[in-house]
């Protein structure tokens, strides 16, 4: 990865490195991976997702999705 790190930590773990870090301007992280061929599928597979543990409800975000 170019101009990053990449690991798998806990949540907790998550959290720590996103307030501890002095460089860290944006933390990415991966709640899922799945294959659809339908936009329909792709919002029933996000809405599955766990957000709740990651992020408390009403705050604004910003997803994206990549596809190759």
């Amino acid at each position: 990865m170019e101009g990053g790190a990449e690991g798998l930590v806990s949540r907790d773990q998550m959290w720590s490195v996103a307030h501890r870090s002095r460089l860290a301007e944006l933390l990415r992280v991966r709640i899922g991976e799945f294959k659809v061929t339908k936009f329909e599928d792709l919002v029933s597979k996000l809405e599955r997702l766990p957000w709740s543990a990651y992020m408390k409800r009403g705050i604004h975000t910003h997803a994206c999705v990549y596809w190759h």
